[in-house]
């Protein structure tokens, strides 16, 4: 249909506005502090991270408050597992392959995992505006 489409992970965004609206919230995402306050638990954040061996290209996460603390604490739970354990069946030189395998394969779902260029990336978040927040106060009107 001719429509602007972006691609994040496997998240599809169709049309200009979804697709400025996902960037604002994003953009604003990435600016939110993480939190353990049950009341931010379903507040969503973001990160980038450089990939492995890269400083271009970067790794969008986001997820909420509850999500994420989840999937660190399913980190931790099958990091101290895999190092508990002497590795796999018949055993293999490579243990810190086999225990970094037993984290990944922990990882709950509904969180954004995406690969973006980071600089292009950043470059185009500072193009797009911040939302209006509805409870933003207006801004003070001048007399001439």
């Amino acid at each position: 249909d001719g429509a602007p489409v972006m691609h994040l992970g496997k998240v599809e965004v169709k049309g200009e506005k979804q697709i400025i609206q996902t960037l604002q919230l994003i953009k604003v995402a990435l600016r939110t502090p993480e939190s353990s306050d049950p009341k931010l638990a379903n507040v969503v954040i973001c990160r980038l991270h450089d990939e492995i061996g890269s400083h271009e290209r970067q790794i969008l996460t986001c997820g909420t408050n509850a999500s994420l603390a989840a999937r660190r604490d399913a980190t931790q739970t099958a990091m101290r597992w895999a190092l508990s354990n002497p590795g796999p069946p018949g055993g293999t030189p490579d243990s810190a392959a086999f225990e970094l395998n037993q984290m990944l394969a922990n990882q709950p779902g509904n969180i954004l995992h995406a690969p973006v260029n980071g600089p292009a990336f950043r470059s185009l978040l500072e193009k797009i505006p911040l939302p209006v927040s509805p409870r933003q106060a207006p801004h003070a009107a001048t007399r001439p």
